[in-house]
């Protein structure tokens, strides 16, 4: 039954995989779950005659397969995986099975070591999971099965050691009561883990999603509508001095007329890249046609001047394909720092009479919301 089960998983995650070819832990997955299916096939069917034989190649098969569910798990978080510290637990674990084999033959030590060895793979990925930073529900469901499979590692080896359960109280290993009990929660071990990355593949699509409908496809960075969503959860819950600049491109309508809409999108998505890069915001949004929208949701007019300044300096050095080197890109900025309860909209209102008074002040300059009347950053270069 075991070989079986395992096995149809591997043909299930092999066949996602060639349907998102892009989530290469399917590949991986299919591969972890046709090694444990290996692995059952040589302990509970032995098909070679030399037991030895069957010892070694099924223990090494499902060896092989908790390290590739593990591989599995950081890739899909893309989660960089410690390839060194892997190959030194397979390696430690290969040579002291062999030790316990052929040196000091001792079943209670290769048990041991085998737990050991599946609970520092699954340690190793619930603590690296763990450091990263923000979590989804999927990755909190796997650090969890994580550390559940530390526990679940250490306990079958302890309740050995103690006798509860023994894997010499048979005629043979595959006939004591440790392997019955293996046999016995090896399907609904392999079924739970099979529907843990499915299900994790479920939200991490209904997550893919969610994003997509909420960022701007030409700059990269959130639509009005993921801004306004985003922003107002951190509103809610807002602990410091949250503050919104508002970002317009200057002349862009002249820069589409007189080199084409092409050339203005890529005008577009060289400022997203600018105000990410250099706007230090929480989040960034593309909110309109040229406008762009950046929050903080703590931060001052101090920091808030040497934020533009930044962008304004990323502006000027930027070449658009296209444009001729002599035009210099420019914008013109709204800053507003929060006052008492202010929701989004009335912030959003404010920066925008003061992104109004700096394209009437000239543009190419920051202008703070009253009543700050006084000019940020006068505009040193205008493309007119």
């Amino acid at each position: 039954m075991n070989p079986a089960i395992t096995a149809i998983f591997a043909g299930v995650f092999l066949f996602l995989w060639r349907r998102w070819r892009h989530r290469s832990q399917l590949l991986i997955l299919s591969a972890a779950f046709t090694m444990a299916a290996l692995g059952f096939v040589f302990y509970d069917i032995s098909p070679v005659q030399d037991e030895l034989v069957n010892r070694i190649v099924s223990n090494a098969s499902f060896l092989t397969a908790i390290t590739l569910i593990a591989v599995a798990a950081l890739v899909r978080a893309e989660v960089a995986v410690p390839k060194p510290w892997f190959a030194t637990v397979l390696g430690l674990s290969a040579l002291a099975f062999t030790w316990f084999q052929f040196v000091v033959d001792s079943v209670d030590a290769r048990v041991v070591i085998m737990g050991l060895s599946f609970a520092a793979l699954a340690m190793t990925v619930a603590l690296l999971l763990q450091r990263q930073k923000p979590k989804s529900t999927a990755d909190r469901m796997i650090i969890a099965a994580a550390w559940l499979g530390v526990i679940t590692s250490l306990t079958r080896p302890i309740l050995a050691l103690v006798g509860v359960i023994s894997p010499g109280d048979g005629a043979s290993v595959q006939q004591s009561s440790y392997w019955l009990t293996i046999q016995a929660f090896s399907p609904i071990v392999t079924g739970t883990l099979a529907l843990l990355f499915l299900a994790a593949l479920s939200l991490d699509t209904l997550d893919a999603m969610s994003n997509a409908a909420n960022s701007d496809y030409l700059s990269g960075l959130l639509n009005r509508r993921g801004f306004e969503g985003a922003v107002g959860k951190a509103l809610e819950n807002a602990a410091g001095k949250p503050a919104l600049i508002l970002v317009d491109i200057d002349d862009f309508k002249r820069i589409n007329d007189t080199y084409g809409h092409k050339v203005g999108d890529q005008v577009i998505a060289g400022v997203a890249r600018a105000l990410s890069t250099h706007g230090g915001a929480d989040f960034a949004a593309r909110i309109g046609g040229e406008e762009f929208a950046l929050f903080y949701a703590d931060s001052d007019v101090a920091q808030l001047q040497q934020n533009t300044n930044a962008i304004r300096s990323a502006l000027i050095r930027m070449g658009i394909p296209g444009i001729p080197r002599e035009h210099i890109m420019t914008a013109s900025f709204g800053i507003h720092c929060r006052r008492g309860d202010q929701g989004l909209s009335e912030m959003l209102s404010e920066a925008d009479r003061a992104l109004y008074r700096a394209k009437d002040l000239g543009k190419d300059r920051a202008e703070l919301s009253t009543p700050h009347l006084r000019t940020v950053e006068g505009g040193t270069r205008s493309a007119g």
